[in-house]
């Protein structure tokens, strides 16, 4: 059987990159896209990127199918790691989509709360770099318990208090 993680990263790769109602593929010819992941399961965290381009659907979907997803959301060290992409320092308006099925926590450890480090970085690098970060919950683990993650998140990512969360649990 698949696991859960398998599932709703496939449910991800979906919504993006679907032949007909993927976001991407609807608008890839009109906004560069690009994509940073990583797997947990081997050097935690092992980063997959597409750098941002426009028509980039198939190489977005192509990365997202080969990459193994591990059981942990090493966010705050995938933040660390998008300071230093092309993209930070790309001219022009800027938006990141993090999807996290949870609170932040460590490469192989599936415990612990970094929300203070998550809400830092994303802090820092929209003041040092200008993006706006959107932050989609997943699963179960994202709901009402993990909700001050998902408003603390939120808020960081836009600079206002009392930004919209995005729970896909509704």
């Amino acid at each position: 059987g698949r696991s859960r993680t398998s599932c709703r990263f496939g449910a991800i790769r979906t919504a993006l990159t679907d032949a007909t109602n993927g976001v991407v593929t609807k608008v890839q010819t009109k906004a560069k896209f690009g994509l940073s992941t990583w797997s947990s399961n081997n050097n935690c965290p092992s980063f997959y990127k597409v750098d941002c381009a426009l028509s980039n659907s198939d190489n977005i979907k192509n990365t997202m199918n080969n990459t193994q997803r591990g059981l942990t959301d090493p966010l705050v060290e995938a933040l660390g790691a998008l300071g230093t992409a092309p993209v930070a320092t790309a001219p022009g308006k800027k938006a990141v989509v993090i999807a996290t099925d949870g609170v932040s926590n460590s490469c192989n450890n599936n415990t612990g709360d970094r929300t203070d480090e998550a809400v830092t970085a994303v802090t820092t690098l929209r003041a040092d770099h200008a993006i706006d970060f959107y932050t989609i919950g997943l699963d179960g683990q994202a709901g009402p318990a993990t909700g001050n993650f998902l408003t603390k998140m939120a808020d960081a990512g836009l600079g206002v208090p009392a930004s919209p969360a995005y729970n896909a649990n509704g």
